[in-house]
């Protein structure tokens, strides 16, 4: 299991401390070495080291699991091939491990490398045990760039968290200077997490006093015209009906652009939903009101850190209701009884997330371009695509028949 919460049958694996313990007296030093595997084959030999890996990492998050990043190239970039670089030491150990695939931009259409999970993942970082030293993230992280950066229009790393091993070792990329030629970009974003404190009053008291009131106000007229059932889903057991009302409650909110309108993309979703049931790390917090179901929050529970990756409530409520805010501080309530520790809302600055008591992660970026040619070629594109976004017609069409 990958989760822990208090009064629950999880079972929380301590990756450890992150301290590299030092080397014993008289011993050789480690060497390392980089390699790559290349197509489906290399996902699935490298399985159980991979998962032990994941294990036994103190920065992984959900979307490292061997599960979510197999199950998003063969639903969603089938056609790409999977290249994973592995770290491995003078013993043959997997050290530290990362999945590549050349794609295509989503924006222009060029190709383009990555970390598989696109922007569908909201951390991206190489997998590595606690005792590896920096210097050999920055070693990885070079072989990476020199294999892939000419190989497509540009190599993009985004959502890089910036205290992971994979943050310091770009870090330290940035700060020799790699950008002489203006083609490597950097930029920092960030993402947002709760931290949860030890009861619900310490929580509230957190709030500002005008998310108190409103908090109170909207609960009490909530629960006074409907007949409200939260409740909290994540056993395998309970799937196949959460999975039908979370996706009625995302094609409401979203419309044509949910998800759940793209053949793969739903094919993902659902997959790695039950994935996730199946080895207890799915956590769904379902509000509903006369029985019907209006608004959701889903998360995976990694080591006693809630990552919600996915949030929406149906816009047919009233909006004074306020649905939406009430099934978040639900949600945040029912993981404070639960023991949880944070609750990371992952990417995106939207005010709710800071009034809901958020605090910014810093995160890294890095595009490098191919060539100055394929850097102009970058930005005409997107000022034609932005241009082409304004035609209502003509991305009705393309969520029709090319989503």
């Amino acid at each position: 299991m990958i989760g822990n919460e208090t009064n629950q049958n999880v079972v929380m694996i301590h990756p450890g401390n992150g301290s590299a313990p030092g080397p014993l007296p008289g011993a050789a030093p480690t060497r390392y070495v980089v390699s790559e595997s290349v197509g489906e084959q290399a996902f699935l030999s490298l399985r159980e080291e991979w998962d032990d890996l994941w294990r036994a990492s103190v920065d992984a998050t959900q979307f490292q699991l061997w599960q979510w990043q197999y199950l998003y190239w063969k639903h969603i970039t089938p056609a790409a091939v999977p290249r994973i670089l592995t770290l491995r030491d003078g013993s043959g150990r997997c050290c530290a491990i990362g999945a590549f695939a050349r794609t295509r931009d989503k924006i222009t259409g060029v190709p383009s490398f990555g970390f598989i999970g696109g922007d569908r993942a909201d951390y991206h970082m190489f997998l590595s045990r606690p005792d590896v030293p920096d210097a050999e993230g920055v070693v990885m992280l070079e072989d990476a760039l020199k294999r892939y950066g000419k190989a497509s229009s540009f190599l993009s790393l985004s959502c890089v968290p910036a205290d992971s091993w994979t943050g310091r070792a770009l870090q330290s990329v940035q700060s020799v200077g790699t950008s002489e030629d203006g083609l490597a970009e950097f930029s920092r974003s960030e993402t947002l997490a709760v931290a949860l404190p030890g009861s619900v009053d310490e929580y509230m008291e957190g709030l500002s006093p005008r998310m108190r009131r409103h908090v109170g106000y909207d609960r009490r007229r909530l629960y006074k015209e409907y007949a409200v059932d939260f409740r909290v889903h994540g056993t395998p057991e309970e799937f196949d009906d959460v999975i039908g009302q979370i996706e009625a409650v995302d094609i409401a909110r979203w419309g044509a652009a949910s998800m759940y309108r793209s053949k793969s993309k739903r094919a993902f979703e659902t997959a790695i939903i039950r994935e996730l049931c199946n080895i207890g790390a799915m956590r769904i917090f379902m509000l509903r009101l006369d029985g019907s179901p209006c608004a959701y929050v889903r998360g995976t529970l990694v080591r006693g850190v809630l990552e919600v990756d996915r949030i929406a409530y149906d816009p047919s409520v009233p909006a004074k209701l306020s649905v939406g805010k009430v099934a978040n501080v639900l949600a945040i309530e029912a993981c404070i009884e639960r023991g949880i520790r944070r609750f990371d809302l992952t990417r995106g600055g939207e005010s709710y997330k800071l009034s809901l008591g958020a605090e910014p992660r810093e995160c890294l970026n890095l595009k490098l371009q191919r060539s100055a040619l394929d850097r102009l070629f970058q930005k005409i594109g997107k000022r034609l695509i932005r241009a082409a976004r304004r035609q209502d017609w003509l991305m009705d069409a393309y969520r029709k028949y090319l989503r």
